[in-house]
């Protein structure tokens, strides 16, 4: 699975988003897609969420926290997540709003996350009071 994660990286990342397609589609069903519109090489949120929630089962946090990044809008005044899809050259939402499916997913993605922290911390907490308990008793 770590490998697949690595293919979507290395072929759907480009520049700073996570897009839909590798290339722009030169060719589209009966609706004639531009580029940068709808399915035609756009970031959408869902699938973004989607991707974080792979990417912290497989311990990824670094990219998790790349896609988060790119989901809380960094330092634009809309929130991402609950558009359908993004145009990634103009930075402009579009599509439903708000689009519960992204909202879900994303969601879904930060709970996991979450989760896994609190499991971390109550571990290398319950792991501490051990080690202190030992060296107590050594002492004695």
């Amino acid at each position: 699975m770590s490998l697949f994660l690595d293919a979507i990286k290395a072929r759907a990342w480009k520049e700073k988003w996570p897009l839909v397609t590798e290339t722009e589609l030169k060719a589209t069903g009966p609706w004639t897609l531009k580029p940068y519109q709808y399915h035609n090489q756009t970031f959408w949120p869902w699938t973004t969420g989607i991707e974080m929630l792979a990417r912290s089962r497989f311990e990824q946090h670094r990219q998790c926290d790349i896609l988060l990044s790119k989901l809380a809008s960094e330092e634009h005044p809309h929130i991402h997540t609950f558009y359908e899809w993004i145009n990634p050259v103009t930075d402009h939402p579009d599509g439903s709003f708000p689009f519960r499916t992204g909202i879900s997913a994303v969601r879904m993605a930060l709970a996991d996350i979450i989760k896994k922290a609190k499991r971390k911390s109550t571990s290398s907490s319950s792991l501490a009071r051990t080690t202190k308990r030992s060296r107590k008793q050594t002492k004695s």
